[in-house]
């Protein structure tokens, strides 16, 4: 579902909010957009604050380097 589109001055010519059931639809989306040749796109996934909250107490098995 669109939720807004706005121009902008710049590196990038607009900006486009869309809401998809999951990431494959967000890929889907993308790929038909690109495969015109006129326009790329770029994605960049929103969390609400009620994921951040469900998440934030999760333990992961991440060590850093050196």
């Amino acid at each position: 579902m669109l939720r807004t589109f706005e121009f902008a001055f710049g590196d990038v010519d607009a900006y486009v909010r869309v809401e998809v059931p999951d990431n494959a639809a967000a890929a889907a989306l993308c790929l038909a957009v690109s495969s015109s040749g006129l326009a790329s796109t770029e994605v960049v996934v929103l969390l609400t604050a009620a994921e951040i909250d469900a998440v934030a107490h999760q333990q992961v098995g991440y060590r850093s380097s050196g």
